[in-house]
């Protein structure tokens, strides 16, 4: 239960891709004097971020701390989005073809981040005996998202304006606070079933094995020889004369 709980919060973390795809285009389009030709630019930049930075995002997310840490960051880039987009509204020109770039890119940024996070989270709380249950039920949460925030962001932004992005805000905010007790309650879980994954910090350190030591009075045996190599004898007393 716990789990598919985190599973719908995720899948409301990862509506950016219905900012990305839908409601940001619409809103340029009918909201602003940005010219159309601006989305080619929005989503250059969001691919090109997505490829060149993806890796460094999950760079160093391996434990739960470190992915609902990337959840928070993820987070904060979609509220700092939906804030400077709705401020698109009352601009002009230049300034708003700027504001929507920088709109773009930290809607990005909760895309990579939110990702990284999410599949630390289902690498780490799923049952290691039955991953592809847990991974259909991961897939059919982001799907949800992708049901229900299409006509909710976009009648929110274009019927409400700016108070309607500061609904789509407090939706991602309440969803991010929330996905910490329930990956709380995941693990809390797979250790009451003895499936938590052991904490590398608290194995106990092992020790370094010793070298075993060559017993004394055998002395070092000649290596084997190679082809064409010849064995010069040594001289001895009896090839002297007097």
């Amino acid at each position: 239960r716990a789990f598919v709980l985190l599973t719908f919060l995720n899948g409301v973390l990862h509506t950016h891709q219905v900012l990305l795809t839908t409601v940001i285009p619409l809103w340029l389009v009918t909201e602003t004097d940005a010219p159309k030709v601006v989305l080619a630019w929005l989503y250059g930049t969001n691919t090109l971020m997505a490829v060149a930075l993806q890796v460094a995002a999950a760079r160093g997310v391996a434990t739960v701390a470190d992915s609902l840490r990337a959840q928070r960051r993820g987070a904060l880039c979609f509220l700092a989005s939906c804030a400077i987009i709705a401020v698109t509204h009352e601009t002009a020109g230049w300034v708003t073809i700027l504001l929507m770039w920088v709109g773009h890119i930290t809607v990005t940024g909760a895309e990579i981040y939110q990702s990284a996070g999410e599949w630390g989270l289902v690498a780490e709380l799923a049952d290691p005996e039955r991953r592809g249950e847990y991974e259909g039920v991961v897939n059919l949460g982001s799907n949800l998202g992708t049901v229900w925030a299409p006509a909710a962001y976009t009648f929110l932004a274009m019927s409400w304006g700016p108070a309607g992005w500061a609904v789509i805000a407090a939706v991602i905010l309440t969803a991010a606070v929330a996905v910490h007790p329930a990956a709380r309650a995941c693990e809390r879980h797979l250790r009451r079933h003895g499936l938590a994954p052991e904490d590398p910090q608290e194995l106990p350190e092992r020790p370094e094995p010793q070298k075993q030591q060559e017993p004394p009075g055998f002395p070092d045996l000649p290596g084997p020889r190679t082809a064409g190599e010849r064995t010069v004898p040594e001289p001895s007393l009896h090839d002297h004369t007097g």
